[in-house]
């Protein structure tokens, strides 16, 4: 599935969550089933399900569980379906659920989702229901990743919801990506540089360097410094290993999340930084204004 300018590069799936709730002894006979808003706590993490929602034997041999038990009925961990925890508007989703590829083209989706409602997998206990696709724009090098939510309140209520997040991917072999790790390099080096310099400043003014609030501010810029550096590399880290894992497997359950959560943490980062060296240079411009000889 594609546009002139955007390709699917990864299989279309759907997950959900499920709130688990017992109805008490004592009120069996009043009442036959109870709902219960989500958490971790409450989520249904049974590993396997028939079709329908109904409970395997006990006696079923391991091997027959996967032919009894298709993968949409199989609870997988958010080790396994490789996202991260989600908000939504009604709560804070784990990772794990019970997936359904709905595979790269429309008349797979749609015979998988007809299928899946035949047999009833979206039912009451069901608290919120995400689908995610992911495109990516070689013009520009962008990958989207977009989400769409559909949770449901115990009480019924129901609320639909989307996300889009957006991952810069880095073109290498062109000049422009090599004068950029140039200049992140020399970003890195000015960095350790600088925290040598505040380390020997430490050393040299002991506790009365923590007496000045200028000091602080230098400890802060170097922190969220050194934190920018460790959060582009985790980012890159994240981006090549699952790119690395859809080449070996197109139809793997896989998502750029995690990348996408550390750029967003990364542009924080960059964002703060920026604040503190502006706030630097304004009061060092003041200073000079205030203190430089009148003519």
């Amino acid at each position: 599935m594609n546009t002139k300018k955007n390709f699917l590069i990864m299989i279309s799936f759907v997950f959900q969550l499920l709130a688990q709730c017992k109805v008490l002894n004592y009120m069996e006979t009043s009442f036959q089933e109870c709902f219960k808003v989500y958490s971790t706590k409450n989520e249904e993490k049974t590993a396997y399900y028939k079709p329908g929602w109904r409970p395997i034997d006990n006696a079923t041999i391991n091997h027959e569980l996967l032919q009894l038990c298709p993968k949409p009925w199989r609870y997988q961990h958010a080790e396994e379906t490789d996202t991260t925890p989600r908000w939504g508007q009604f709560s804070f989703y784990d990772g794990g659920g019970f997936v359904a590829d709905l595979g790269y083209d429309n008349h797979t989706g749609f015979s998988i989702v007809t299928n899946l409602q035949n047999n009833g997998w979206l039912d009451r206990q069901t608290r919120v229901v995400l689908a995610e696709f992911s495109t990516f724009n070689p013009s520009v090098n962008i990958l989207s990743v977009a989400t769409y939510f559909y949770e449901v309140d115990a009480s019924g209520l129901r609320a639909a919801s989307m996300q889009i997040r957006v991952l810069s991917l880095d073109s290498t072999g062109t000049p422009s990506h090599q004068f950029y790790l140039i200049c992140l390099f020399l970003y890195i080096v000015f960095v350790f540089l600088y925290f040598g310099r505040e380390i020997f400043r430490l050393y040299s003014h002991r506790s009365r360097y923590f007496k000045s609030i200028w000091n602080w501010v230098e400890i802060f810029q170097i922190v969220f410094s050194l934190i920018s550096v460790v959060m582009y590399i985790i980012r890159q880290s994240k981006t090549i290993s699952t790119v690395g894992k859809l080449h070996k497997n197109i139809y793997a359950n896989l998502s750029f999340q995690e990348a996408i959560t550390c750029q967003e943490v990364e542009n924080v980062v960059l964002g703060i930084l920026t604040f503190i060296v502006t706030t630097k240079l304004s009061f060092a411009s003041i200073t000079m204004l205030l203190y430089s000889p009148q003519h």
